[in-house]
């Protein structure tokens, strides 16, 4: 990532498209200036509309008014990251370079984070330990190994669990809605009392559904042909 930016040298070849503007989402938060609120920090980076979408992205992620009119220095981790976010999906960017964006935020500013994401029209390069945010919002996966790039396309749970041209049969598990709510990444709307058969492979699609009681499993278990 450092290379990308020209931070440090890099050996091999290293192209970047000459149209690319880049924005850089570190974990430290170092572009953000602590004496300041997070509403002075944007009326600083921003011009125009781009002040009001990044207002707009806080509240989407749950950080309050009075949050944002708090010094800078005085915010969590989480909530620097919230107002950092907000910043750079509001700038004139197309290429955004993200180091673990969900790190220390809650359950439902992930969900934000990632629904925000998702309807992000530029590039982004995630290097993340979140691997919900992976099959949530990447359409490819590169791993490092040996000194070779590798480059896979498709989600995480696909690259970890899949063979391609194979059949695999999972042994799925029954979950009934507790109460109603709306899977952002398929637009798909769950109704409260609807039962649910989801597979190992497709468990990291539901988990903020089951991390907030939306979900809960009951007992028996049903086999289920997923074709990959």
């Amino acid at each position: 990532m450092k290379a990308l930016l020209g931070e440090i040298p890099s050996r091999g070849e290293l192209w970047v498209a000459p149209g690319a503007s880049i924005g850089y989402f570190a974990q430290g938060h170092d572009d953000l200036e602590p004496h300041l609120t997070a509403f002075e920090q944007i009326d600083k980076k921003l011009v125009g509309d781009a002040r009001a979408r990044a207002r707009s992205y806080l509240y989407r992620f749950y950080l309050t008014r009075k949050d944002a009119e708090r010094p800078i220095s005085t915010l969590s981790g989480g909530e620097r990251a919230r107002v950092m976010l907000s910043i750079l999906l509001s700038s004139d960017l197309n290429f955004l370079v993200l180091d673990e964006p969900t790190n220390y935020l809650d359950i439902m500013a992930k969900h934000a984070v990632e629904v925000a994401l998702a309807d992000y029209g530029g590039t982004f390069l995630i290097v993340t330990h979140d691997r919900y945010l992976l099959d949530s919002v990447c359409s490819k996966v590169a791993e490092l190994r040996n000194g070779v790039l590798t480059m896979f396309n498709g989600s995480y749970t696909q690259y970890k669990g899949t063979r391609a041209g194979r059949d695999m049969v999972e042994e799925a598990e029954i979950y009934k809605v507790v109460s109603s709510f709306t899977d952002w990444t398929s637009r798909r709307k769950y109704s409260a009392g609807e039962r649910v058969l989801i597979a190992p492979s497709e468990k990291a699609n539901f988990q903020w559904a089951l991390d907030t009681g939306k979900l809960r499993r009951i007992p028996g278990k049903e086999r289920k042909l997923v074709r990959t």
